[in-house]
């Protein structure tokens, strides 16, 4: 090698070096102090910006504004356009363990942004003497709502009188502020941010993309997370919805709507809402929702335009939605009491995979299927469905309840104390399924396995009678012998029957705790037996 090329090689490597030095130099770290700053000074930590709006304009790919402890309400709703780069995001964090106050954010037209550790409390007060769920604010009981009568022909007249509190969020919904709006975007990472007093949370729109939205706080809004479009045909579109708590939800806590796909909303925690925890509406399919836990909603959906609250609501979704791995319980139906099942795939031609969730005492049943059909409703643990319900109609732990709830596969499902009975098909039949077999029925005295029209005939209250009719060839009887319903661990004991008496066609590969299900004969319901010692279930 002679020298000349030896000096090339050097210079270039040298070149390289300098390159990276100087892009590690131009990542600057900025700060903003809304008390002692002044947007005269350098933006230094000794010498902070004063305004938010001061500081975004300064910012590059790869820097960081740190935002110091302070009321930046006065600010308004703060724009943000910015364009970070793969590697070199722009940062905006809360400095250390402080938590600045500040109204709202909107995100547009953005790249390779992070938004972390900020309190966003909206400009919505509540209603006057308003009380946080699990109580119901009434104001005036003596009003009587038959949730069959029309909308517009008297209902909604009788909602504004028994629920005049309440409809006061309708006026939020109108004027619809969002704690953190993310629209025309893509790869945001929102973390940490504690929310409140909004119409949204958080609202994703416009076409974003390659959302993160993880361990937000979202509570006392009308809905924790929605999407929306307006210059694009698709609200969002892969993006990650995880780990946030969402509490005090008048409405909805995670909203799929305005053909959002592609999405994977999983392990969120959400308590105490007005309608449902989690709900598609007119999705464009390929969401997956899973392993999160839904508890406590449905307490004012006598305010609902179509009455009827579900946990989890996958309504209009479109193809390839899943839905598993979920804990679901306490679902009411407020007012009526008639409703509130656990999961419902509502509307649904191309069905939903509802796989390895656990369904516990919710007032409806556990899974209905309404005007859908191709759903695989496989491996749930389904608990004391119709819990505290009052219908005579819904209260079974599967329910398939019009004329298009047809060529479903129903299998493997722990079916265990419901109010009504098994497996019921209103206004189809049992012999238009694709295939029920492998549940196992733990039933209610003088409850029925199965049948179709109920409450009218066709209902089976005999083992043999129901095997009859083609299904259900392998169910097994008896009490699944739970570690402690008591405490909600529905894992198996080493004598449950449910342990090897399902059917490998259409288990999950893993169990709801990620345990490898028995490749040959898995275990009835959400979780694969594993012995006390520990380990996965295996083969042996």
């Amino acid at each position: 090698m002679t020298n000349a090329i030896r000096i090339a090689i050097l210079l270039s490597v040298f070149s390289v070096l300098v390159l990276a030095g100087a892009e590690a130099l131009a990542a600057t770290s900025y700060y903003v102090d809304a008390m002692r700053g002044s947007d005269a000074y350098s933006g230094t930590l000794a010498q902070p910006w004063r305004t938010f709006r001061h500081a975004l304009d300064r910012l590059a790919p790869g820097d960081t504004l740190f935002v110091r402890q302070g009321n930046y309400r006065p600010e308004g709703v703060i724009p943000i356009r910015l364009l970070g780069e793969p590697g070199s995001p722009i940062r905006i964090a809360a400095f250390q363990e402080e938590r600045p106050q500040v109204l709202s954010l909107s995100v547009r037209d953005s790249a390779w942004l992070e938004i972390s550790g900020l309190s966003l409390e909206g400009p919505e007060t509540l209603p006057a003497g308003w009380r946080d769920m699990p109580e119901v604010v009434i104001d005036n009981p003596s009003v009587s709502i038959d949730p069959a009568q029309k909308w517009r022909l008297g209902r909604e007249t009788k909602v504004r009188e028994k629920y005049r509190s309440y409809v006061h969020f309708w006026d939020w919904e109108k004027r619809g502020s969002a704690g953190l709006l993310v629209a025309a975007s893509r790869d945001v990472v929102l973390r940490d941010n504690d929310i409140a007093r909004h119409a949204v949370g958080i609202r994703l729109k416009d076409g974003a993309v390659r959302v993160i939205v993880e361990h937000n706080r979202i509570h006392h809004a009308y809905d924790a997370i929605d999407g929306g479009y307006g210059r694009s045909s698709v609200s969002f579109e892969e993006c990650v919805i995880r780990n946030n708590v969402i509490r005090q939800i008048y409405r909805e806590g995670i909203r799929l709507s305005g053909l959002a796909r592609r999405n994977i909303v999983e392990s969120n925690d959400i308590r105490h809402t007005g309608h449902s925890h989690i709900a598609t509406y007119a999705a464009g399919g390929g969401n997956v929702i899973r392993g999160n836990s839904v508890r406590f909603g449905g307490y004012y959906t006598e305010t609902m335009r179509a009455p009827g609250s579900s946990g989890i609501s996958i309504h209009s979704a479109g193809p390839g939605t899943r839905v598993e791995g979920n804990t679901v319980a306490y679902q009411y139906d407020g007012g009526s009491r008639r409703d509130g099942n656990g999961i419902i795939s509502d509307f649904n031609p191309d069905g939903a995979f509802i796989v390895n969730n656990v369904i516990y005492r919710v007032a409806g049943s556990g899974v209905s299927s309404v005007h859908s059909g191709n759903n695989l409703i496989a491996y749930n643990t389904i608990v004391e469905a119709g819990h505290d319900g009052q219908s005579r109609s819904n209260g079974v732990a599967i329910k398939l309840f019009a004329r298009q709830d047809i060529n479903n596969i129903i299998v493997g499902n722990i079916i265990y104390h419901p109010r009504l009975g098994g497996i019921h098909a209103e206004n189809t039949s049992l012999g238009e399924q694709r295939l029920i077999d492998h549940n196992l029925f733990d039933l209610l005295p003088g409850t029925a396995f199965a049948g179709s029209g109920l409450g009218r005939k066709g209902i089976l209250f005999d083992l043999a009678d129901y095997r009859r009719t083609g299904h259900d060839a392998h169910a097994v009887v008896g009490d699944p012998r739970f570690v402690n319903g008591g405490t909600e661990n529905f894992h198996l004991q080493a004598t449950s029957p449910a342990i090897g008496a399902g059917m490998p066609a259409h288990a999950p590969a893993r169990d709801r705790d990620g345990v490898p299900r028995h490749s040959r004969q898995p275990a009835i319901g959400a979780y694969e037996y594993r012995p006390l010692s520990g380990g996965a279930a295996g083969d042996n």
